[in-house]
């Protein structure tokens, strides 16, 4: 085999599922915990300060400037909880109570299929397996990469292909960024 092109979804079947279970559920909770943490008073209020300087730097230097564009690149790189807090800070209350309430319940929900052994990403395995045999190998899915059930997977999963083409999956996509020449020297850093 030269090459692994696998989608992230894929039915067990009659497999047992325990061992990927076991494999799954820790890092999807662990996700959860990172995610959505009990954010201090402290990060929120330098969450809050980041804000503020932020939209100043907007209305006083505009968005083409040198120092606008390199605070949004330290916003864009923010981390763990300051990262959520900013975010959360920059929406409406309205806004920030639909996004925690629904991605943490959706969050929720995938972890219960995952402990159910219902819509398990196995390609992450196949991916996995793929590169311990030092075989290039790309995910195509239908499943954004923000999407809460892709999330916790991403960095473990790069490259993928997640666009959808008149809602289809990209393989072709796939396919081309799989043989494209450099690809192996990309994907194993060598």
């Amino acid at each position: 085999m030269t090459h692994v092109a696998s989608d992230l979804f894929i039915p067990s079947g009659n497999i047992s599922t325990e061992s990927y279970i076991k494999e799954l559920l820790p890092i999807y909770e662990n996700h959860d915990k990172r995610i959505y943490p009990l954010i201090s008073l402290e990060d929120y209020a330098k969450a809050h300060d980041m804000l503020v300087h932020f939209n100043d730097l907007f209305k006083t230097k505009g968005a083409e400037s040198r120092e606008y564009k390199d605070y949004l690149e330290v916003v864009c790189n923010l981390e763990g909880n300051l990262n959520f807090a900013f975010m959360l800070l920059s929406r409406s209350e309205e806004e920030r109570d639909k996004i925690v309430f629904q991605r943490h319940n959706h969050l929720v929900k995938v972890i219960e299929d995952i402990k159910a052994g219902q819509n398990l990403p196995l390609g992450y395995f196949i991916r996995k397996e793929a590169k311990s045999r030092k075989i290039p190998s790309v995910t195509v899915t239908s499943t954004d990469h923000h999407d809460i059930a892709f999330e916790p997977l991403r960095d473990q999963l790069a490259p993928y292909v997640d666009e959808l083409v008149d809602g289809k999956k990209e393989w072709k996509k796939g396919f081309e960024k799989l043989l494209k020449p450099d690809y192996r020297k990309i994907y194993f850093r060598e």
